[in-house]
């Protein structure tokens, strides 16, 4: 995302947002500004998003102190079949101090929702805010402050916190970003500007009268998390603030833009130690929240690990928050590492969610998952206390064999006919481990490559650098230079002209000594009364026309380079390890829970990253050892889908095959002779043809030596030859994509062989078995039944429920993985 994208806006879209899938719609309340001083107007959205509208306004709750008015109540689109219904108040205060906004409530199809309460805080502008500011020549009064909530914090309390900045009405925001403050003992997510949601992205501005004069106020929003007790700091900083004014131009009144650094001065407040002692079991939890655990026990076997989910919700330090514990005896049960699951809401909110996944294993035969248990010390109440989850039950199945981690499993080189089952797994970080030696064998066109590019350097050499002409932007700069020198034998008037060469050329963060030396000088002899009584030697004119022209060409060299690494370099984006996963699922195979590595995968790249081939092929082994041999198939296309080359795919593919008696493409046997040579072989006969075509191709321009030309022809006669050889077997090479694109290419994930209703003539029709993993297409759908085309061209009726298509790479629901009746 950019920078431009409104932060708090995001944020208030996934509150919003984050329930309107689940059964029961959620009023939301948002508060434009939490901060303000007496009189001062903030705005109150209260949003619920549903397919019908409520059955009434929410009415203004009684609150002491706080004044209600009513803005509206627009309606948004948010899908073909749901709305976002917004009601907008302006709150505001005149009495100073913490002011609870109650819940609202409102009704919806007959039930009654309520919105949570939110905190005002109002307090008087401190004086050591204001400051004047120069804008178009003119001086203005501006204030710029840091708000927090009176109440003294406690160390690892999370409190929101807001920089406000005041400025004249006459002025308004063309744009806002952040806030940049210095931090000393405390913790704080990026400060950035507050912004309304809808129609368009606008930065949230409140209206107050200051000093008989109407001002607007901006607001930058985040948290602040204190680190240690004692005296803390936030600040100083600046707020970054674009205006924009209306002039006065001829008659005529025009906008302009003014970007402003608003300084920020420095905040410090108390922060208080937690008591002590703290109880057992404490971590660092400080704040309100509640716990949840949700457990995948359907189909559970004994001696199966158990994948928990815990999410905790509520306000407080939750990005910083440790994972509940498991409340039992150890004996009983094995928790594994925890792993923090991304958090709902955004880091600049106090309130939101964040999940854990941790996986635990009985010892022994249990039948209750026991609670977790989260001790908080809860700062407003200033008392720890315990929080649990209920106790879980759950049933098991009779147990399955275990794979023992030195079982002996086939290799990559044992024939499909001697193959009892299939390969084991591959580790996924293997092509990022330093000791890898995967893939070294495209390293070869490093070769050719250097060789190529040297011929290209002598090419360049003989035939195109005579014809290059120097820079535009170097012509121009000389001609700068020319004009200096013959600026004529007033000493004053070269140094005006070098001084406007300094000006145009080198910017001001490039300017050492010798070059502010000589402006010194200009400015000392030229615009100075008695300046100029000393005239310049022509040695010092060519030392300072040398000296202009090194440091001009220097910054010239930066700012191209700096271009140049600005267009070529992509933005990075933020990736998390998915490592953690990947040892837990290797863990959970080794012990036999194929289904807990399962989803162990699945939650290793519940980011949006997609998963890898190696990926892919891991959890269709988990798939095939849970008998599910219609997923397997699925997966093991999947990955190779994304690595043709995939060795371990290809082999346990053709094994299942074998086993299940799959429908797929019936080819000539040459081409299956073809598909047991690795594809890239054929990769490298056609890539090494064409390297030798043009680098013998190259050599000729180059004008290398005679001598060499009899080889170089010979090059040109059989290089061809090979590459040909190469592409004819990549074209002959066994493709699925010869029965249909891979976008329209379904697999059939049924476990045992289902009957299919073809359509053989238009009198009769025959019924055949369909085994589990067969490649068909999908050519129309009726209800519950899809009608498809088989890789045997054979078409027939199928459920829709067991076909999926290659194409997105999805994970099916882990409850219909496992036995069924």
């Amino acid at each position: 995302m950019t920078r431009s994208i409104p932060r708090l806006a995001l944020a208030f879209l996934a509150t919003l947002f984050a329930q309107a899938l689940s059964a029961t719609p959620e009023l939301k309340a948002w508060l434009g500004s939490a901060f303000t001083i007496p009189g001062e107007q903030t705005e109150l959205w209260l949003s619920i998003v549903s397919d019908t509208r409520p059955d009434n306004i929410p009415t203004e709750p009684e609150a002491p102190n706080l004044t209600f008015n009513n803005l509206g109540d627009p309606v948004f689109p948010r899908t073909t079949r749901e709305r976002l219904y917004v009601y907008k108040f302006s709150v505001v205060s005149y009495q100073e101090g913490t002011h609870t906004i109650p819940p609202f409530e409102i009704t919806l199809n007959g039930e009654s929702l309520r919105s949570q309460a939110v905190d005002l805080h109002v307090a008087p502008l401190p004086e050591n805010a204001w400051f004047d500011q120069t804008i178009l020549g003119d001086n203005y009064r501006f204030a710029s402050t840091i708000r927090l909530p009176k109440r003294v914090r406690f160390e690892g309390e999370t409190t929101p916190a807001e920089v406000k900045v005041y400025f004249p009405a006459k002025f308004k925001v063309a744009s806002a970003s952040i806030a940049e403050l210095n931090h000393n003992g405390v913790v704080a997510p990026r400060f950035d500007i507050s912004e309304k949601l809808y129609p368009r992205r606008v930065s949230f501005v409140t209206a107050v009268r200051l000093a008989r004069q109407d001002y607007f106020a901006v607001s930058y929003r985040s948290t602040v998390t204190p680190i240690q007790d004692g005296i803390v700091a936030l600040g100083p900083g600046r707020a970054r603030l674009t205006l924009e004014a209306r002039i006065l131009n001829r008659g005529i009144f025009t906008s302009t833009n003014i970007p402003l650094d608003i300084p920020v001065e420095k905040r410090e407040f108390t922060a208080r130690p937690l008591p002590q002692p703290a109880p057992p079991g404490y971590r660092n939890a400080v704040g309100r929240f509640q716990i949840l655990a949700q457990a995948e026990t359907a189909g559970l076997r004994e001696g199966d690990t158990i994948t928990m989910r815990l999410t905790v919700s509520g306000r407080g330090n939750l990005d910083a928050l440790k994972p509940p514990e498991l409340d039992s005896n150890n004996s009983a049960w094995k928790p594994y590492p925890a792993s923090s699951l991304p958090r709902q809401g955004e880091r600049r909110d106090i309130s939101g969610s964040i999940a854990f996944s941790q996986i635990i294993r009985p010892v022994g035969r249990q039948e209750v998952i026991p609670p977790f248990r989260l001790v908080v010390f809860d700062p407003i109440e200033e008392r720890y206390h315990s929080i649990s989850t209920p106790p879980i039950p759950f049933e098991l199945a009779a147990a399955a064999p275990a794979i023992l981690p030195n079982a002996l499993l086939p290799d990559v080189r044992t024939p499909i006919e001697e193959m009892e089952s299939i390969l084991g797994l591959v580790d996924p970080l293997r092509s990022v481990h330093p000791e890898s030696v995967s893939g070294w064998w495209k390293w070869w066109h490093l070769l050719p490559s250097l060789i190529a590019i040297l011929l290209l350097a002598q090419i360049t050499k003989l035939r195109l650098l005579p014809r290059w002409r120097t820079p535009a932007a170097v012509q121009e700069l000389d001609r700068w230079l020319t004009a200096v020198e013959q600026s004529g034998n007033d000493s004053r008037e070269f140094l005006r002209s070098s001084g406007s060469f300094i000006e145009r050329w080198i910017p001001t963060e490039k300017r050492d000594e010798e070059i502010n030396a000589v402006l010194e000088r200009r400015d000392t002899d030229c615009f100075q009364p008695g300046g100029g009584s000393e005239e310049l030697r022509a040695s010092e004119r060519k030392s300072i026309i040398s000296l202009m022209r090194s440091r001009a060409l220097a910054s010239l060299s930066a700012l191209l380079l700096l271009a140049a690494l600005a267009l070529a370099s992509p933005a990075k984006a933020a990736t998390s390890t998915p490592s953690d996963f990947y040892h837990q699922a290797q863990a959970a195979w080794e012990e036999g829970s194929f289904r807990s590595a399962i989803h162990l995968y699945e939650a290793a790249h519940q980011n949006g990253e997609s998963p890898s081939a190696d990926v892919l092929y891991n959890i269709a082994n988990c798939y095939f050892q849970l008998e599910e041999r219609g997923l397997a198939a699925l997966f093991y296309r999947r990955a190779l889908h994304l690595d043709p080359n995939h060795a371990e795919a290809r082999q346990n593919l053709r094994f299942l095959k074998r086993k299940t008696g799959a429908i797929t493409i019936v080819r000539p046997p040459y081409r299956d002779y073809l598909g047991k040579v690795n594809r890239s072989l054929f990769s490298t006969f056609m890539a090494f043809g064409i390297w030798i075509t043009s680098l013998s191709l190259l050599s000729l321009f180059a004008s290398l030596s005679r001598g060499l030309k009899p080889l170089i022809w010979t090059s040109l006669s059989i290089a061809p030859l090979i590459a040909i050889i190469g592409g004819v077997g990549l074209a002959l090479y066994p493709d699925d994509l010869e029965f249909a694109p891979i976008t329209e290419q379904a697999v059939t994930i049924n476990k045992e062989a289902m009957e299919a209703r073809t359509e053989a003539t238009s009198s009769s029709a025959e019924v055949i078995l369909v085994p589990p993993g067969s490649l068909c297409r999908p050519l129309a759908q009726r209800g519950p039944w899809t009608y498809v085309e088989l890789a045997n061209d054979t078409r027939g009726w199928l459920p829709t429920a067991q076909i999926r298509t290659i194409l997105p790479i999805d994970f099916p629901p882990l409850s219909s993985v496992g036995p069924r009746a």
